[in-house]
C-alpha cells in the first residue's frame, strides 16, 4: 500500500511540476521562493498530511545551491548532480530536488513518510 501511494504522490508531483512556466536558472543567480504546496503521505495510514507554507531563499553556485537561514532548509547545502539550461537537479540522491524555469520541488521519503514541498521561485 506504502510503494502505491508513493508512486501515486510523486506521479502527481511530476504533473504539477510540468504544469507550470516560470525563470531561467544560472550560476550566480539568488532566487526567492514562496511554498505553495507541504504535504506528506504517511506511510502508516496512508493519509495525506499538509503543513504550514513558508518562503525560503537559496543562491546557486556552479556545483552547489546554498539555501537561506530561514524555513525548512536553513543553511542547507545542495550538491548539483546535473545542470543544465533553466534547470539543476540532485534527483540521484536523497533527499532530492528539481529546479526548472523557477519552479523548486524537493521529495524526501523515508519509512515514515514520503514528503514533497513545490515552490514558485523568482530571481532576486
Amino acid at each position: 500500500m506504502f510503494l502505491k501511494n508513493k508512486f501515486i504522490f510523486h506521479s502527481l508531483t511530476l504533473l504539477i511540476f510540468f504544469q507550470y512556466t516560470g525563470i531561467s536558472a544560472n550560476p550566480g543567480d539568488e532566487f526567492y521562493c514562496q511554498v505553495i504546496e507541504n504535504v506528506s503521505v504517511l506511510a502508516e495510514n496512508g493519509r495525506i498530511k499538509k503543513y504550514r507554507l513558508f518562503d525560503f531563499q537559496f543562491k546557486q553556485k556552479l556545483e552547489v545551491i546554498e539555501f537561506g537561514k530561514k524555513g525548512y532548509f536553513g543553511g542547507k547545502i545542495f550538491k548539483i548532480e546535473q545542470q543544465g539550461e533553466n534547470v539543476f537537479r540532485n534527483y540521484d540522491s536523497h533527499p532530492s530536488l528539481i529546479f526548472y524555469e523557477g519552479k523548486f520541488i524537493y521529495s524526501s521519503t523515508d519509512l515514515n513518510e514520503a514528503k514533497t514541498i513545490i515552490a514558485h521561485c523568482t530571481v532576486e
